[in-house]
């Protein structure tokens, strides 16, 4: 396996500018991993994953690494040095990686016996931001290259994935240096524009949460938001966590229900609405799912915001919930 890693904090294309990152990035600056990975096909079942780059930020320094599998039989090394770098970050960000790179990793992951997960909830997927700003960007279509262009980068590398594949096949039989630079820096360069693609962010509108993961920590566990949907009478929510550190299996204190699968926690409570100015506000119905009898009206009103359900506020919520399920185990 060769390791490669550089410093790109002064490179020419000036990276997390303050200006010119959304606000999602700056205050997560050192939280978040920006990957790519290179395979020998598009199959999960039947390729390998034979370079993995990513790029993040450290005491203001921005460090870019590759790792490089010298051959197929590498591979379970190069999974294991990005399980160990990947699970120290809250989240990822890659172009695709929701419907490629993640599922192809947790698959990989399997067929190498090693237990470790990603999730598409961690994860800031960049194709997904350019579909959604198709009409503002005008774009021919949503290759990342077509979307460099239009931000006005230029590569240097002019090989596509397919080649890269042939290369690479190449290189197994007769392993050279200038092959490998080849391979080495069309992931390089997909890695490093990346970390000036994330400012497609600033064409969404600031309070649009769309394409931006929703996480809280409990308990020194780390959760993600998969999804979520608010009926009239019902909040339910799925949440991902790589390390369950309870069983809460079909708990359900009162309204309140809980229902654990592998990775996932299916938590559904009740909500009510209030009405004011022709504006409907949504609450969790405290009164219904605490066993403390407690009463929403005689809250203050910074804790009767605690209890308000939007968009920016499911993490606050969630916690609440656990909350109220540790009080009445």
């Amino acid at each position: 396996m060769i390791h490669q890693i550089e410093n790109v904090t002064h490179h020419p294309l000036k990276l997390f500018e303050k200006d010119k990152i959304h606000p999602f990035v700056q205050a997560n600056i050192e939280d978040i991993l920006v990957f790519d990975i290179e395979t020998t096909g598009l199959s999960h079942s039947y390729n390998q994953v034979i370079l993995i780059g990513y790029l993040y930020v450290k005491n203001r320094e921005i460090i870019l690494e590759q790792l490089f599998a010298e051959t197929p039989e590498e591979e379970s090394e190069i999974l294991l040095a990005f399980q160990a770098l990947s699970s120290r970050f809250t989240y990822l960000l890659s172009y695709n990686g929701n419907s490629f790179d993640i599922p192809f990793l947790n698959s990989r992951y399997k067929a190498n016996h090693l237990d470790y997960i990603l999730d598409r909830s961690q994860n800031v997927d960049l194709l997904r931001v350019a579909r959604t700003l198709s009409k503002t960007l005008a774009l021919t279509d949503y290759k990342l290259k077509t979307v460099e262009r239009f931000l006005g980068i230029m590569r240097q590398d002019t090989i596509s994935g397919k080649e890269s594949v042939e290369l690479y096949n190449n290189y197994v039989l007769h392993p050279t240096k200038k092959l490998q630079h080849t391979i080495l820096l069309h992931n390089y360069e997909d890695i490093l524009y990346l970390g000036k693609v994330l400012e497609l962010l600033n064409y969404q509108k600031k309070d649009d949460l769309t394409h931006i993961p929703l996480s809280l920590e409990y308990e020194s566990n780390r959760y993600y938001i998969q999804t979520y949907k608010l009926t009239k009478d019902f909040l339910t929510v799925e949440i991902f966590s790589r390390d369950l550190r309870q069983k809460r299996h079909h708990f359900s204190p009162r309204e309140l229900m809980l229902e654990q699968t592998h990775h996932v926690l299916t938590l559904k409570a009740p909500v009510f609405q209030i009405a004011l100015e022709d504006q409907h506000f949504i609450f969790l119905d405290i009164e219904l799912i605490s066993e403390n009898n407690l009463s929403f009206n005689a809250l203050s009103y910074e804790e009767k915001l605690s209890y308000l359900i939007t968009p920016e506020a499911l993490p606050q919520c969630v916690k609440q919930l656990f909350t109220i399920i540790d009080s009445n185990l």
